[in-house]
């Protein structure tokens, strides 16, 4: 499930998840002078095909100056000893079709580029079910428009390291703050039904998706920090940012490299 890179092309990626590898804080000058490999990659369960996109920029967050990287080598292994080659098409795309992950299988990612080798480790967790999905109308109040707003209901796993990301997908949903793609939720260890209000988007008539996806602590931090740069876009390398960027990428890579356990539910807003 690869999404469209805007704003922040190295940031604005689908769901990565890191269980079993280390994420670290990166210290390198990101300035034009210094560019690097950025590895948008990420693993998913929802289908067969899956991809690898490697960029190189000369800003860390230059947003229409990227260069796609060809010519690399791509592999995923796993700790079943499977080893499945991407092929590039087109530049700086790397895919793998009837490649079906399976929930607690470790994911090694190998990549060979320019006579460097960069590696990166996740580990699939199991998909948290949508149990259902409600919605309410809400008249405006101190602070919060009028509209409909959706509630995600769902029971959370016996699982310390157990995060959430809640995506919204469709034309019904209106972003009414301007908000950062990324809300986040922290389980804090806690079993049972949870029903969480999505409070940055009201739903106009028409059919509304909402995606479900577990996250570990590494890629709740990860995307904690990208929400730090979407929502204080002035504050960029050269101007400080509240932390370094991180990553879970080894030899000298920017990015993030995980897999994504996703369940998918809809509803009609009448």
């Amino acid at each position: 499930m690869m999404q469209k890179l805007i704003k922040y092309p190295i940031f604005i990626i689908a769901l990565t998840l890191c269980l079993t590898a280390c994420e670290r804080v990166i210290d390198i000058d990101l300035n034009e002078d210094n560019p690097m490999l950025v590895v948008d990659g990420n693993l998913t369960n929802l289908e067969d095909f899956q991809t690898i996109l490697l960029t190189r920029t000369g800003s860390y967050f230059g947003g229409d100056n990227l260069e796609n990287i060809t010519g690399a080598e791509v592999a995923v292994t796993d700790n079943e000893g499977n080893r499945v080659a991407f092929t590039e098409s087109p530049a700086g795309v790397y895919k793998a079709i009837n490649f079906k992950t399976a929930p607690e299988i470790t994911y090694t990612l190998n990549i060979n580029s320019e006579g460097k080798t960069y590696t990166a480790v996740s580990k699939m967790l199991n998909a948290v079910p949508i149990d259902s999905l409600s919605y309410i109308w809400k008249e405006r109040s101190f602070g919060t428009p009028e509209g409909n707003y959706i509630s995600v209901n769902f029971s959370t796993i016996a699982r310390d390291e157990a995060y959430y990301w809640i995506a919204v997908e469709g034309d019904s949903a209106v972003n009414i703050r301007n908000s950062s793609p990324y809300f986040l939720v922290n389980n804090f260890g806690a079993v049972g039904t949870r029903s969480i209000e999505l409070p940055f988007y009201t739903f106009k008539p028409g059919y509304a998706t909402i995606k479900l996806h577990t996250l570990d602590k590494e890629a709740f931090d990860y995307y904690n920090n990208l929400n730090e740069i979407i929502t204080n876009p002035g504050q960029n390398p050269f101007t400080g940012i509240p932390q370094n960027p991180t990553t879970n990428i080894k030899g000298g890579a920017l990015g993030f490299f995980g897999t994504v356990a996703t369940s998918v539910d809809s509803i009609l807003i009448k």
